[in-house]
């Protein structure tokens, strides 16, 4: 192989990777174009609810029914027979 040959392949080579370079790049904005169309549509989609003013997403923010307590957890007694044990 002579040198003339080498650098003629390297140029090929060199060719064929920036046409692949490219046809990924093209790819890769097809791809963003289509995520943000679909972004898009979940933003349409996902408007406030205006009775809540928007601020809660869940429902449970605004249909809970707990109060805050203490949690006492008791620790076990040692040494009982084995009917009054609480393990």
């Amino acid at each position: 192989m002579t040198v003339d040959e080498w650098k003629a392949l390297q140029s090929r080579l060199v060719d064929a990777w920036e046409q692949f370079t490219h046809t990924l790049q093209q790819a890769a904005d097809a791809l963003a174009k289509i995520f943000d169309s679909l972004r898009k549509d979940e933003k349409e989609k996902a408007k406030h609810i205006p009775y809540f003013g928007g601020r809660h997403k869940r429902k449970d923010h605004y249909l809970c029914n707990k109060k805050m307590t203490y949690k006492i957890e008791r620790k076990p007694k040692k040494n009982l027979p084995y009917q009054r044990r609480n393990y």
